[in-house]
């Protein structure tokens, strides 16, 4: 049997023992309570001030350039990984999507590689077949000799 430290909420409580009440009497250093929550001003942090953003500011640089199009490097390898996921999109994900007019999305994505395909005047083996760039140089692994 575990005692638990947490008092249930169905339970009655006992009520406390009362408390002698002393009266208080005003002095000449008496102060009046105030019913501020503030704190007093020399404990308050000094804050600065609070400004909105401007629109015409804009956002942070992007670390990735903002290329895009037919033109684009990154183009055929993001179409040669769509073409790999395409059998499984098209065989657990191809069911009518109201959202895009009951089009299948395998259906969507497949339409998607084929004009895009067509655009860059390449194949879908053509770009089936690409391959990462081999890597530059890396670090020499040296044996140790004894």
């Amino acid at each position: 049997t575990g005692l638990s430290w947490a008092t249930p909420t169905n339970t009655p409580r006992a009520p406390r023992p009362s408390r002698p009440t002393t009266a208080v009497v005003p002095s000449a250093t008496h102060r009046p309570a105030t019913t501020s929550t503030e704190p007093p001003p020399a404990i308050r942090a000094p804050t600065a001030p609070r400004r909105e953003p401007d629109h015409r500011e804009g956002t942070k640089p992007s670390r990735i350039p903002s290329t895009g199009g037919t033109d684009d490097a990154r183009l055929i390898p993001l179409l040669a990984c769509l073409i790999e996921l395409l059998p499984w999109l098209k065989q657990w994900h191809n069911e009518p999507d109201a959202s895009y007019d009951g089009l299948a999305m395998g259906d969507y994505f497949e339409g998607f590689i084929n004009e895009e395909a067509r655009q860059l005047n390449k194949t879908i083996p053509e770009i089936k077949a690409w391959t990462p760039p081999a890597r530059a140089g890396g670090r020499r692994h040296t044996t140790a000799s004894k």
